[in-house]
This record gives C-alpha cells, sequence and structure tokens, in this order.
C-alpha cells in the first residue's frame, strides 16, 4: 500500500491509498514456512510496524489523516473482499498512530468483522471501547517533533498493539458465543479460553515493557490502567482507585475472611450470588499475578513522581480485592479442577513481603507514619497466614524500612533504625533462615537467591557519623555495625556452620565491605571525646593496613582520608609524645608500603601539623615542629608533586607561629610576613582570592595582635589587612573579632558601621561567616530592611502584627476612657 496524488476536497489536501493489486486479501499467497499457522499477536504487531513504514511518508496532520483513513475505509473502493481488507487495514493505521475513528466508521468496521452480521448496542458498545486511546505515547521535543524513538518505546508501543488485538479477538468471540446455538456453542466456548489465555499473555507483557520505563509518568499510568482494566475484566466489574489508603484492621480481617472461605466456613451475602452468563464465558480470564504487581511497584520505587506512596498502597488494595473474591468464588465453586485453580489465584494474589518492601521503599525519607503502618499491616498478614508470604523479619521489608530513615537527631528514628538492623542481622546469620530465597522465600524461583545487605549497614553508620559528638557512643556503636558487617561478609564465603560441616544452602544475605563504612567509623573517632577511641582508630587503620592479620578478611585498603582521621583522632591521646610518634609512623607506612599504591599527601601532613598545634599549644617547640615540617614538604615536593604545600598549610603554620609563645617576637613576625608575602605574590590583583583565605588574613592578623610591641603600628596594620579582606571578599567572622578587640568602639562602627555586613565582603569565606557586625549571622532584632533591598515577608507579617497591636490597644484605652466618664 502506498499513497497515491494529493487530491483536493473541501479545502483540505489529504492523501489516498491505492493498491498495489487487486488481489483480494484473503487469497494471498502464503510461505511454506508460515502456511497453516495461526497468527500470534506478535506477528499481527510486526505485520502493523511494515504497514505504518510503508505510510510514514505522510506529512498531514492527525485529522487529514484520520480523514484519508476514512476515506479509504468506504464501500466504494472496490469488492466486499476489498472493502473487508481496507477495513482492518484503516482500523490498524489508526489505533498505531492512536486517533480515534467516527462512530459510523468503526460500526462499519466491527460488522465487517462479524461477516455482517448486526450487532447488538451493548456488544458493540463493548467492542467500541476497546479503541479508546491509551495514555501511554511517545513524548515530543520542545519545538514538537516526535522524540527519537528508544528500544523500550517501540517495544512498548507493540505490546500494547498486540493486546489491543487480543482483547478485539476475545470481544469477538464473546459476541459469537452469545448469538451461537448450542452445537457451536462448545467449539466457540473453547476457542474463547484459548483466547483469553492469550490476552493474559499480552497483558502480562504490555505490564512488563510499559512499566519499565519509569521516568515516563504517562507509561507507568498506563500500566496502571492496564493492571485495573485486567483486574476488572477477572471479577466482572470497574475498579476504583483506593484513595483512602491501607488499614491495618480492615487489612487483617480481609486475610482472616479469606482463610474462612477457604476452609468453607465463610458466607458473605455480597459475594455469594450465583454466576452469571459472563462468569460461565469467563473460563480462561486469570488475575494479574505477583510479578505483574511487581513490575508496577518497582518502577513506581524508581520514578520521581508524587504521591507514588498512595497508588502503591492502591495496587495492594487491588491484590487483596483479587484475593478476596478469588477466595468466595473457591468456596462457592463444587468443580475440583476451578477450586484448584482458584486456590493458586488466591495464594499468588496475597500481598507478599517483597511487594510491602517496594511500597516502604516508595515512602522512602518523607512520611514516617505510613512507613511503620506498611510494616505492622505486613507482620500481622504473616503472622496471620502462618509465614505463607514471608517472615516477620522479612530482610528485604526489614532493608527497605532502614533506608527509608532520613535522619537519626530524632531519639525515636535512630531507636528503631538500630532496632530493625539489629533484627536483620539476627535473620541473616541465624542458621536456620540458610536457603530462605532458595527455598521459595517470597520470590518463588527455585534459583538460589541472596540479598545484598551493604547499604543498609552503611546507612546506619552514615547516620551515626552525622551525629558526630553530639551523641554519646555514637563511634562504639558504629564500630558494632561494622563488625557485624564482618560477620555477614565471612558467613556469605564460607557458609552457615551446622554440626561441624558446612551448610549446602546458602546464605540469606551477602555484603560488600568497601573503604567508605571505615572512614566513616574513623571520622566518628576523630570527632569523639572519648580518650580510648584514638587507640580504637589506631586498632582499625593497622587492620587495614596489614594484610596478615586474622581478621583482616574482607578488609579493604586505606584512602588518603583514612589516614588523615586516624591522625586527628590522636590528639585525644593523653600521652603528647605517644601521639606525635603513632602520627610520624603512619606518615612513613603511607609513603613506604607500596602495597597502599597512595604515597605522600598533602591533606596527611596538613592533619599532622592541626595534630602539633593540638598537642603542643603555647609551647616552643611548636614553632620548631611547624617549621620543620614545612621544610620536608618543600624538599619532597621536588619529587612529589603530591606533597606541596597548599593555602591550608600556610595558614596552619601561621596559626602554629602566632599560638607557640615563642620569645623571639621578631623572628615570628618575620616568618609569618614572609608566609603571608609569599602567597600575595602569587595573585594577579587586589581583589583576587586564588591563594589567600580569610585564615590566611585572621592569623596574620592574629600574630600582629599577639606580638607587635606597639599599639598605634598595630592598629594600623591590623585595619590595613582588613581593607584588604575587604576587597577581596575575605571577612570572616574571626577576621572580624580580631578588629573589633584592636581598635576602639568608635573607631569599629565608623570602619565596619552597624548592621549587616556587605555581601561582597563576606563572598569568598571558608570559615564561619558572619552577617552582622556584631559577628553574628541573625538573631532577635535582625530583620532590618537593608538599602536596595526589598523587606521579606516575615518582615511585612512583624509590621502587621505591631500594627494590629497597636490599634487593639488604642481602643482598649478608648473603651477605659469611656468606662470611666
Amino acid at each position: 500500500w502506498t499513497f497515491g496524488a494529493r487530491t483536493q476536497t473541501s479545502g483540505h489536501h489529504h492523501h489516498t491509498i491505492t493498491p498495489h493489486h487487486t488481489t483480494p486479501h484473503h487469497k494471498q499467497p502464503t510461505s511454506s514456512s508460515s502456511k497453516g499457522r495461526r497468527p500470534t499477536p506478535t506477528m499481527i504487531a510486526g505485520a502493523r510496524r511494515q504497514l505504518i513504514s510503508r505510510a510514514a511518508g505522510s506529512r498531514s496532520g492527525p485529522f487529514t489523516f484520520a480523514h484519508s483513513a476514512a476515506q479509504a475505509a468506504r464501500p466504494s473502493v472496490g469488492s466486499a473482499s476489498a472493502f473487508h481488507h481496507h477495513a482492518h487495514q484503516t482500523e490498524r493505521i489508526c489505533r498505531r498512530r492512536r486517533i480515534g475513528l467516527p462512530v459510523q466508521e468503526r460500526w462499519s468496521l466491527h460488522n465487517s468483522r462479524q461477516r455482517g452480521q448486526r450487532l447488538s448496542t451493548a456488544t458493540a458498545a463493548s467492542i467500541d471501547a476497546q479503541f479508546s486511546p491509551l495514555p501511554f505515547k511517545r513524548r515530543v521535543t520542545a519545538d514538537g517533533r516526535p522524540r527519537r524513538a528508544r528500544k523500550l518505546d517501540v517495544r512498548s508501543e507493540a505490546k500494547l498493539d498486540a493486546l489491543e488485538d487480543a482483547k478485539h479477538h476475545v470481544e469477538r468471540l464473546r459476541a459469537d458465543l452469545l448469538s451461537a446455538t448450542e452445537n457451536r456453542s462448545e467449539g466457540l466456548r473453547e476457542q474463547l479460553s484459548v483466547a483469553e489465555e492469550a490476552m493474559n499473555a499480552a497483558y502480562s507483557q504490555a505490564i512488563k515493557y510499559t512499566s519499565r520505563q519509569s521516568q515516563d509518568a504517562h507509561a507507568i499510568q498506563t500500566a496502571v490502567s492496564l493492571i485495573n482494566d485486567w483486574t476488572g475484566r477477572f471479577i466482572g466489574g470497574d475498579i476504583r482507585n483506593n484513595d483512602k489508603g491501607l488499614n491495618k484492621k480492615k487489612m487483617t480481617r480481609r486475610v482472616h475472611e479469606i482463610l474462612r472461605s477457604l476452609n468453607g466456613n465463610n458466607c458473605t451475602p455480597d459475594m455469594n450470588a450465583a454466576t452469571d452468563s459472563k462468569d460461565e464465558m469467563r473460563t480462561g480470564m486469570s488475575p494479574p499475578s505477583r510479578k505483574d504487581y511487581i513490575n508496577i511497584l518497582r518502577a513506581h520505587s524508581t520514578s520521581k513522581a508524587l504521591r507514588k506512596g498512595e497508588q502503591c498502597e492502591a495496587l495492594i488494595s487491588r491484590m487483596m480485592d483479587v484475593a478476596v473474591y478469588s477466595a468466595h468464588r473457591y468456596a462457592e465453586s463444587e468443580d475440583e479442577d476451578e477450586r484448584e485453580k482458584l486456590k493458586r489465584i488466591v495464594e499468588e494474589s496475597l500481598p507478599d513481603s517483597k511487594v510491602f518492601a517496594l511500597a516502604i521503599k516508595c515512602y522512602a525519607g518523607s512520611t514516617p507514619a505510613r512507613i511503620d503502618l506498611l510494616k505492622s499491616i505486613h507482620d500481622e498478614l504473616c503472622q496471620a497466614t502462618d509465614g505463607q508470604i514471608g517472615s516477620v523479619d522479612d530482610p528485604y521489608v526489614l532493608f527497605h524500612c532502614i533506608k527509608s530513615i532520613k535522619t537519626f537527631n530524632i531519639a525515636a528514628m535512630m531507636t528503631k533504625g538500630y532496632d530493625w538492623l539489629g533484627r536483620l542481622h539476627e535473620f541473616v546469620v541465624d542458621p536456620k533462615n540458610a536457603g530462605y530465597f532458595g527455598n521459595g522465600g517470597d520470590t518463588g524461583e527455585s534459583t538460589p537467591q541472596s540479598i545484598d545487605v551493604t547499604s543498609a549497614y552503611v546507612h546506619v553508620i552514615r547516620l551515626s557519623a552525622r551525629l558526630r559528638d553530639s551523641s554519646p557512643g555514637a563511634a562504639s556503636k558504629a564500630r558494632d555495625v561494622l563488625d557485624k558487617m564482618h560477620e555477614v561478609y565471612r558467613l556469605s564465603n564460607s557458609g552457615h556452620e551446622r554440626l561441624g560441616e558446612a551448610s549446602a544452602l546458602p546464605a540469606v544475605a551477602t555484603a560488600d565491605i568497601r573503604y567508605n563504612a571505615y572512614n566513616l567509623v574513623l571520622g566518628l573517632y576523630r570527632d569523639s571525646r572519648n580518650a580510648d577511641d584514638s587507640f580504637k582508630a589506631l586498632d582499625l587503620i593497622e587492620r587495614m593496613i596489614d594484610p596478615r592479620a586474622s581478621d583482616s578478611i574482607g578488609v579493604p585498603l586505606p584512602t588518603i582520608d583514612s589516614f588523615v582521621y586516624t591522625v586527628l583522632a590522636l590528639g585525644k591521646m593523653q600521652d603528647s609524645a605517644k601521639a606525635i610518634e603513632e602520627a610520624e609512623r603512619l606518615i612513613d607506612l603511607l609513603e613506604v608500603n607500596e602495597r597502599l599504591g597512595l604515597g605522600a599527601s598533602v591533606a596527611v601532613y596538613n592533619a599532622y601539623i592541626t595534630l602539633l598545634n593540638k598537642v603542643y599549644h603555647g609551647q616552643e617547640i611548636l614553632f620548631d615542629k611547624a617549621m620543620a615540617t614545612l621544610a620536608t614538604m618543600d624538599d619532597k615536593s621536588k619529587t612529589y608533586s603530591s606533597v606541596k604545600p597548599d593555602s591550608e598549610t600556610i595558614a596552619l603554620v601561621m596559626k602554629a607561629c602566632s599560638i607557640s609563645r615563642h620569645n623571639d617576637r621578631g623572628r615570628i613576625l618575620s616568618v609569618v610576613s614572609q608566609l603571608f608575602n609569599k602567597l600575595l605574590d602569587q595573585e594577579p590583583n587586589d581583589n583576587s582570592h586564588e591563594s589567600l583565605t580569610d585564615l590566611i588574613y585572621f592569623n596574620k592578623m592574629k600574630s600582629i595582635e599577639l606580638y607587635e610591641p606597639d599599639a598605634d603600628v598595630k592598629r594600623e596594620r591590623i585595619e590595613t589587612l582588613f581593607s584588604e579582606a575587604c576587597q577581596r571578599g575575605l571577612v570572616s567572622a574571626a577576621v572580624l573579632s580580631v578588629l573589633r578587640g584592636a581598635v576602639s568602639a568608635k573607631d569599629f562602627e565608623l570602619t565596619v558601621g552597624k548592621g549587616r555586613l556587605p555581601e561582597h565582603w563576606t563572598a569568598n569565606c571558608v570559615g564561619p561567616r558572619a552577617l552582622y557586625t556584631d559577628g553574628s549571622r541573625g538573631g532577635e532584632g535582625k530583620m532590618v530592611n537593608r538599602k536596595g533591598k526589598s523587606s521579606s515577608r516575615i518582615g511585612k507579617q512583624k509590621k502587621a502584627y505591631a500594627e494590629r497591636a497597636r490599634r487593639a490597644k488604642e481602643r482598649k484605652a478608648g473603651k477605659f476612657f469611656r468606662t470611666m466618664t
């Protein structure tokens, strides 16, 4: 089929379709390979794609294309067989492009399919509903052109087209069965059963491929509408969304109702009606499987859609609807084969642990109350079904519950996090649970499976690390979690031991321990105030360095951050000489040990100078140690560029000079000036800040404040440095405090002003930044109107409140005056 010449009709240009040949469609020669084969939905979809690719040369709009396609379907084209052929091809083209035909054209198409038999109004309406366009379609670019098709787009559209063909075929067989005689009804019923099974497979494939496009909201909504339509066909009614969400008591009550129906002890009025003719016709219909629901739930969990948790709850409610309906039909049926089928449907329709885990994942970090509700409903269902849908401590559910926690700053969340992790760890290391997924578990597969719990353990360690030293014992708790990770790792590699022999069943969980978990624990040791944590940090990094240690199996190699955190953690040792000795030993190991593959690093030397400033604070030896370290770094930088001193190194050395309390003040000032001028020469202009930082200016000003004997010279030099810092945008809270201590209050106000600091003064600070001239970042009475800036909403609200209070006070005073007079 090709497009012919343009014709003028009613002022609109459109294409007409002309055939290459006049041979009727039903007499086309067939190849030997396809002779005698029934065309499957996939084959029909492939033929349609070929037709559309031939018609791709059309540039007309949707209305023009639909109109030309409708013209091609009219009886004037040719004989009756040609009419049927045109009708089918037109329908396929329009459905491919999601274009609706006029009602009269659809009637003609349906009548052609029925071989001239007139359909009833109800049957025609049911078939006509199958042509309604689906929500999913290929998106367009910003300029309105169709977006380039991806592999999933083409597959999804092909599966949707195959589903439409399967649905139409089922509806046509049902219409034939309604008007068939008793002799033909048995054969048509068998054909309908086969067609319904094919339609079930087409539904599953369409849901599978549309739900894979998790970043396309239209695709996910299409998958949801498909599963609702599928469920409605099985139940025999419309499916409505559940906007109220799940209810624990209702879900538990429905599960007990299902169990009573399976045991033959239940009879509910609304579900106990006799089956009608439609139920007799749905011989091959089956509801969506748990795998189909999981495909949509997984798409929701990975998407960025809003209110996706509520949609997941609606899907769980839909599964319970199917289970309840099937259970009541099981209680009513007397056919053993049908009862066995319905029992399998009930078992497959009950939401299992993985379904609840994916629903919990959709609520991660946003709604703790719904997570607790889903977890409690899951536990109730597991207890009611005696573990048929999973265990109460199922690893998938506990894993996603742990991952859903956003912070440990709330005591209740921290308690839940440690409790869930403890239950997860107890389950996965218990030998009785070995092969939990391999025996079926919540996957139903025979292949042994395990869950990787690494991210759950690391998530708890990370949340503990964010607490720093605000929570006592956070470092020890994180270290316990790290030790539990090693226990899971050993079990996953060696297996559970039973009666002295390794179990043949696979471990429930696996763990991949990486350096980030160790660095988080070392960071907690660095921030801890406990002196014993310094030795624990040394023990932990020794385990990472030495591969011959007995407990080093599965331990990752250290990184530069590992050495930095350990060196900083040594600052809490009471023996200062021991701390410096261990720090120097670690630096030597870092540079000498080739197995680590790291080499010398400026970050480790900066941590060492920080340790010197903390250990030797106020001692003259600090100046000598700091200068010796700087000289060592200059020598090694000639060979290793990674050791070259940076701005942070110079700032730390200048700080060591200022806090050493050295007796030779002239030498201190001279060294600090040399270091400052060295960085100043690297700046291209007076406003740049490539090498200089606010810490450099603070340490320079602090050294002048402490070691300059002349008060006038001190004030003048500090004011000059402050002026330079203002030009470079390096005025931090520390720089402002040095200026405040060096000048009088009047001079300070004349220099800085009163109120909010200019933004370009503090634009390039790396240290604590001040927003107001008193060194603060805000507070009571700081909502002042800035010149050239509009007042904020909070300021307007405060003004309105003050105005209302003033008026209320005036009314009260007036009322009191009238009462007195």
